[in-house]
């Protein structure tokens, strides 16, 4: 502060807490990159590592490709909040079955995609191996309406759209392969139940 004859005079501190706007700021920046119902990271996100990957950084990598069967069945038939808990305990079954450095997302209803860096054939078929050793434990314990899923993966070496959109492809095709069995196994066993 001057006084009028422009001399220093003294000095004002305005003190504004942002505490509550950074709070605020935070969380929309976790909900634009993460899924709000299992946390996972989201397409948002996906689209956005796609670039650190095409940089080669991560070669080779490993795509898993991940669908929930019969999760719209059992949306129709028992509601969405038994879809939902499916979709949960598949979440959990997929952060229990990769590691700490693999990127798992949840890119649609029931769809999954894991993005392994440096990962080889051997790295992936393990981890898809786990995946399956933990259905098998979880469905021991929920018998009434257990999980199932179907899932496909691919290696590349990655270094442009095409290379990616390509493995993507690779592990898709896998997975709807799979699929093909699994969904009807399901809807076997989800017209039993529902009979009974």
């Amino acid at each position: 502060m001057l006084d009028v004859s422009n001399k220093y005079d003294g000095t004002v501190i305005i003190i504004d807490d942002l505490t509550d706007y950074k709070i605020i700021e935070e969380r929309l920046q976790y909900l634009s990159f993460h899924d709000q119902l299992t946390g996972l990271f989201n397409r948002t996100y996906m689209e956005d590592i796609v670039n650190s990957i095409i940089k080669g950084d991560y070669n080779p990598v490993g795509i898993v490709v991940i669908d929930i069967d019969g999760l719209k069945l059992v949306n129709d038939n028992l509601g969405h909040a038994q879809g939902d808990a499916l979709i949960i305990n598949a979440s959990k079954i997929l952060n229990k079955s990769f590691r700490k450095s693999d990127i798992i997302l949840r890119v649609g209803g029931d769809e999954f995609t894991v993005i392994m860096p440096f990962s080889d054939g051997k790295a992936v078929e393990l981890a898809s191996e786990r995946v399956r050793k933990n259905l098998i434990s979880y469905n021991k314990k929920n018998i009434k309406l257990p999980l199932s899923v179907s899932i496909g993966w691919s290696i590349g070496n990655i270094y442009d759209n095409d290379s990616v959109t390509a493995t993507i492809k690779e592990a898709d095709d896998q997975m709807y392969k799979e699929k093909e069995t699994n969904h009807k196994k399901f809807v076997e066993f989800f017209n039993e139940r529902i009979n009974r």
